[in-house]
């Protein structure tokens, strides 16, 4: 478990563990909840990464039916 400390002006850094484990970048918003007495630290919002292929999607209409044959045909040699 990763701990940090509240400074003087009640600052506090994200631990490098945790950066890695989410990917933290800077300019990403952490949502601070208050739930009994504790306090839970949710990942407000993830800037989605350009990917090339995840900016394709949408681009081609496919009947849904088309997708499970194809995806059939390939996994298990039927369609």
């Amino acid at each position: 478990m990763a701990t940090t400390k509240v400074s003087k002006k009640y600052l506090t850094s994200v631990p490098s563990e945790i950066r890695k484990i989410f990917g933290l970048e800077v300019g990403d918003e952490l949502e601070w909840l208050p739930m009994g007495a504790e306090i839970v630290v949710k990942l407000k919002r993830k800037k989605i990464k350009k990917d090339p292929l995840l900016q394709m999607v949408g681009l081609v209409e496919a009947d849904p039916s088309d997708v499970t044959k194809n995806h059939n045909k390939i996994l298990y040699g039927r369609g």
